[in-house]
């Protein structure tokens, strides 16, 4: 299948990453891997890589496109037209099942010499595919929400990197909360046994979206715990981190707004 080959040159040869760090955060995304909208080897992630290939309906369409990438957390690569290329690559499927079929089949000195032949063709043929796929990929048209995304004309794979760090803020559009803070255990530790911070004001509006979340969680009757947090503040729109929900968290446990227990007995700041 022409799309199936397709997928996997994409994104097992020109660009198999499928977690990427955000800059402003130093974090990784896991990101979905698609082709014409059909998930590639991967299970379902919150934001998603979409090539349309020229084999979509709407190849060249980019205003249908537009329409249609409007409020989906996805990266939509565009590609171009290219008959040529879907001709390369039935041409590379069809010489490729048949070397596999016949190789060694027959002890026949010259059938062999063909095959090994037309499998080396294949193999150039595999690697012209490729670098027209990257130059595709360089000249596409990419949206994230409708709007164009970079400069045509530059690397590939820059040009990937690039729309995904917009991709990420656009879905994780909470991250601006905590923008240029990078939290780890230490901060944690360090927020936990400071005497001097004035907690009112560290990251007033995350702590506000926390209390909020913990305010509608207390209604349900039910204890929640540290992971579920973490968990639910990691997810669209917040894309948080695990240290920068426990830093919020320590941050309001230090104001007194909330506590933390392990078997119904409230914890000190040594055992937590």
């Amino acid at each position: 299948d022409i799309r199936d080959e397709l997928s996997r040159i994409i994104y097992e040869e020109i660009f198999p990453e499928r977690n990427v760090r955000y800059k402003g955060n130093k974090q990784k995304y896991k990101i979905n891997q698609k082709l014409d909208g059909v998930l590639f080897n991967s299970r379902p992630e919150e934001i998603s890589i979409n090539v349309i290939s020229p084999l979509n309906e709407n190849t060249g369409n980019i205003e249908t496109l537009k329409r249609q990438s409007m409020g989906l957390y996805e990266l939509l690569i565009i590609l171009e037209p290219d008959d040529r290329l879907l001709k390369d690559l039935r041409l590379y499927i069809q010489t490729d099942n048949y070397c596999r079929h016949n190789s060694g089949t027959m002890e026949n000195n010259n059938f062999q010499r063909i095959i090994r032949e037309n499998m080396d063709r294949n193999n150039n043929r595999k690697n012209n595919i490729k670098e027209r796929v990257k130059q595709l990929i360089s000249n596409s048209t990419m949206l994230v929400d409708g709007r164009e995304q970079g400069r045509q004309g530059r690397d590939f794979s820059e040009r990937i990197k690039e729309g995904i760090q917009t991709l990420i803020l656009f879905a994780y559009r909470n991250l601006r909360m905590l923008e240029g803070y990078i939290y780890d255990e230490s901060k944690v530790i360090e927020v936990l046994n400071n005497q001097t911070l004035n907690f009112e004001t560290i990251h007033a509006e995350a702590s506000s979206q926390v209390r909020t979340y913990l305010k509608d969680r207390k209604t349900t009757g039910l204890r929640i715990t540290v992971k579920e947090i973490v968990e639910h503040f990691s997810k669209i729109p917040f894309g948080w981190g695990e240290f920068d929900t426990l830093f919020i968290l320590i941050c309001l446990y230090r104001k007194n707004k909330i506590e933390f227990y392990a078997d119904s007995n409230i914890l000190e700041n040594s055992e937590i």
